[in-house]
């Protein structure tokens, strides 16, 4: 049997990441791996210890700067696709309470 064409379907890798910046509507991460850009992806973030998934886009993924013994790691930008309002009241007072509130390159 031989098929020809695109197979679809689904993939899913469990790898943690560390958050870099947060925002109102989406969060810096460092990943281990490159995202492509404008791919969904679930995010699953532990915030007052319960787990929230997220719907996220991926905005942007770019290589980060290391050393050169360093594994590579990626910046990844992750824009929230619908956001749980818990959570976009708990992001908020995090973003103006670390300063975060001023506008980019400032």
């Amino acid at each position: 049997m031989e098929i020809v064409g695109s197979l679809w379907g689904t993939l899913e890798a469990i790898e943690p990441g560390r958050l870099i910046d947060i925002s109102p509507t989406g969060v810096l991460i460092a990943s281990p791996f490159a995202l492509v850009p404008d791919s969904t992806q679930f995010v699953r973030l532990m915030l007052g210890g319960e787990e929230i998934t997220l719907d996220t886009r991926v905005r942007h993924s770019r290589v980060a700067v290391r050393g050169p013994d360093l594994p590579p790691e990626y910046l990844v930008g992750l824009e929230f696709v619908s956001v749980p309002v818990a959570l976009a009241w708990c992001t908020f007072r995090l973003y103006v309470a670390s300063g975060f509130s001023r506008a980019p390159g400032a």
